[in-house]
């Protein structure tokens, strides 16, 4: 049975099986089941069920563990900074007491949580023949955990910008191949905005976007990455960095571009279930694909870069860490861990850059879910070996980037405001950065 607690927990109680299982260990003199709790996941809200079957899944797998579960799904409380978030008062917004999960997106938390002595490394649980090895993961995901010569987090999502483009309306236009530099975008979004009925108005977009989610600022990072830039240095932001100014510039000169270009604030769903108005390509989160990923016309590409090699801004990595505890429970936990980044995971009913396992688009579950569906379905997963983080060691980035975005992005209809914003953008944002980490 699941039940939720006035704190908004949801706790795993199954009777029978418990009843059960109290009974045989009274009679055999064990011990009673070690009690964990998990939680802060951020898992997409259509994916939590599936993760409720698996904790449960899970429970049923280890009869000696009882879970409690916090907070699958709880939003990103953006206006919260690390030490209100993680030792505030309210008891809602602490770590789940025993398997946690690390947010990339508030930066480097792992050496925050580790020089606390809050969670415990991997190495304490390495064991031979166990069946788990880091090697099934992406690498370049493991740099935001790797503090002091150890590992403090396993991967389990990534959410990273991709290129949504419609292969059909790329036909029409004889364009046969997806813009792979940031020239061939402008190139193929000019020639794919058109009037197509002849009435006087454009019906047909090169590019739509949205402002309203991250998106946008992280193409902005992207740009920045690319060209080999960062946006903060000794813990503060830096907005001297002439490749940011360089950044915002570009991004302007297409962004409300109306020969190329048309923001439209709805989802991705929707934008394609309007005929009236198509788009040749669109800027999303691998997260809010959506049912597009049931389509066949549309194709997945990397986001364009200045090279042609790709190359973005790490948006989200989400990490499973082991908080410091008793033995048994950080045993149970880092076998709760285990299950959840296990080979043969289920696969959830939303695919959005979890489970997160080199060998995932190779299973023949997961082909036979995408055959016949959205084309290059693999990049939802492979983008993030292209994300880098362009910033340095510090906390809070997610509360300080979104007020940078938010006084950045009125000076993108105006170049000549672009050096005044910067400066009250870094002086708004590193109110809001928390502890530096130069160090790796």
């Amino acid at each position: 049975m699941i039940t939720r607690t006035s704190m908004g927990k949801i706790a795993f109680s199954f009777f029978g099986m418990i009843v059960l299982v109290a009974a045989t260990c009274s009679a055999a003199g064990a011990a009673e089941p070690v009690k964990i709790e998990v939680g802060w996941f951020s898992a997409p809200s259509e994916s939590v069920e599936w993760l409720q079957q698996e904790i449960i899944a899970f429970q049923a797998s280890h009869p000696d563990v009882e879970v409690t579960v916090k907070n699958l799904d709880t939003p990103l409380r953006q206006r919260f900074q690390t030490h209100d978030r993680f030792f505030g008062k309210n008891p809602e917004d602490a770590l789940a007491a025993n398997v946690t999960g690390i947010d990339g997106q508030w930066g480097y938390l792992a050496p925050y949580l580790a020089e606390r002595g809050l969670i415990v490394p991997l190495e304490k649980f390495d064991q031979p023949n166990d069946g788990f090895d880091l090697k099934d993961f992406y690498p370049r995901l493991l740099d935001q955990v790797r503090f002091q010569g150890q590992t403090w987090g396993v991967p389990w999502l990534a959410w990273d910008c991709v290129l949504v483009i419609d292969t059909e309306l790329f036909e029409k236009a004889s364009i046969h191949d997806a813009p792979r530099t940031w020239d061939e975008f402008l190139e193929a979004a000019t020639a794919l905005t058109r009037d197509t009925n002849g009435d006087g108005q454009i019906d047909q977009w090169g590019l739509g976007y949205r402002t309203s989610d991250e998106g946008l600022p992280d193409l902005l990072l992207t740009l920045l990455t690319q060209q080999g830039g960062h946006f903060t240095r000794d813990g503060k932001f830096d907005s001297s960095d002439p490749a940011i100014a360089g950044s915002i510039r570009f991004l302007s000169n297409f962004v409300g571009n109306r020969s190329i270009s048309k923001e439209d604030s709805r989802s991705l769903d929707d934008r394609l279930a309007d005929r009236s108005v198509r788009y040749a390509m669109h800027l999303e989160p691998n997260h809010t694909l959506g049912n597009a990923v049931e389509n066949n016309r549309l194709s997945l590409v990397p986001i364009p870069s200045f090279d042609g090699q790709p190359k973005n801004f790490g948006i989200h990595r989400l990490y499973f860490s082991v908080r410091k505890s008793t033995e048994p429970q950080e045993l149970a936990s880092w076998e709760f861990v285990k299950w959840m980044t296990r080979a043969d995971i289920t696969l959830p009913n939303v695919f959005a850059g979890f489970p997160l396992r080199k060998d995932l688009t190779s299973r023949q579950d997961y082909r036979t879910r995408v055959d016949g569906k959205i084309q290059n379905s693999e990049l939802i997963f492979t983008s993030c070996e292209y994300g880098y983080f362009a910033a340095d060691r510090v906390v809070d980035l997610a509360p300080a980037m979104e007020r940078f975005w938010q006084i950045i992005v009125p000076s993108f209809s105006d170049s000549a405001a672009v050096p005044l914003a910067l400066a009250r953008a870094q002086d708004a944002a590193d109110a809001y950065l928390g502890d530096w980490y130069p160090n790796p």
